[in-house]
């Protein structure tokens, strides 16, 4: 009688511990998540007292879902893997059920795990703002067309002193596609700056405007009077120069505003826009009949 209970106690033991159902865990991809990989690796981890269950990954990368694999040589609380070549951009779910030999089974999520493919950048930005532009304003609006993309996620605009965009000054996130306007701040000091905006969308695509010129000059040029040297001078020449030094980081123009004779109201009467910054140049008066004059140059 004994060995006959002996063997009773053994089939109702093992009955016990089969009666406890696997577990599994879903690891990767995570659930939402946004793929552009070639591929995906698909994880997930099973827990069974008895060391033994029969798991079946499944999934509609085919366009169907159903079981796309079915592995029994599982140990209990490592982790399995597949790599499975990406499908074409769109949404998916997968699931993994685990089951013993007695019948229990359990799906890893009671509801299918999600996942988006997507392999495409935005469509391509390009800048409103007007490029080379000097400004003096330290807070300038920047602009660019929309992206389209069923997937955005954000614009990143960058402001830097390199071409490079290496060490951005100023990062400024829009996350809104539609809102595709910035205004950065504060800029300091003056000098040449590069602007670049990058539209990412959820699964990390991006694409990018090629960088804007700016340049920043909030100080007012200088002006030196070399000729006439004083006021109230006398010259005999009916065309005279005007010659000045202007000092300043980014000369544009110089001009020559002159009154009619005897007069008092200015208007523009010459400009040289061949300007070097520190050194002299002519403004040449247009013919001068005999007579009192005011002038001003800027």
């Amino acid at each position: 009688f004994i060995g006959v209970i002996s063997c009773i106690l053994i089939a109702i033991l093992a009955v016990i511990v089969m009666a406890v159902a696997p577990t599994v865990s879903l690891n990767a991809p995570a659930g939402s998540a946004y793929i552009a990989t070639s591929t995906i690796t698909f994880t997930y981890t099973q827990t069974n007292s008895s060391n033994f269950s029969t798991c079946s990954f499944m999934n509609n990368l085919s366009g169907t879902f159903k079981v796309n694999i079915s592995n029994a040589t599982h140990v209990s609380g490592i982790a399995t893997s597949y790599v499975i070549d990406s499908p074409s951009d769109g949404n998916y779910i997968w699931n993994v059920n685990c089951s013993d030999p007695v019948g229990n089974s359990v799906l890893a999520d009671s509801t299918n795990r999600t996942f988006t493919v997507d392999r495409t950048n935005p469509d391509p930005i390009r800048f409103l703002s007007t490029n080379n532009s000097f400004v003096s304003d330290t807070t300038p609006e920047i602009r660019w067309n929309e992206t389209n993309d069923a997937n955005f996620d954000e614009y990143e605009v960058q402001l830097s002193s390199s071409l490079s965009m290496a060490s951005p000054t100023q990062t400024v996130t829009v996350s809104t596609r539609t809102s595709n306007s910035t205004t950065l701040s504060n800029i300091a000091p003056d000098g040449q700056y590069y602007v670049l905006v990058k539209a990412t969308d959820l699964a990390g695509n991006n694409v990018n405007t090629t960088p804007l010129y700016l340049y920043v000059d909030t100080a007012a040029p200088s002006v030196t009077l070399n000729s006439p040297s004083s006021n109230n001078t006398f010259r005999s020449d009916s065309t005279p120069d005007f010659n000045v030094t202007v000092v300043d980081g980014t000369p544009d123009d110089c001009q020559l505003f002159l009154s009619a004779q005897g007069g008092s109201a200015l208007t523009l009467n010459a400009t040289e826009r061949t300007v070097t910054n520190g050194t002299q140049l002519n403004l040449t008066a247009s013919s001068m009949p005999d007579g009192v004059y005011q002038f001003a140059i800027e």
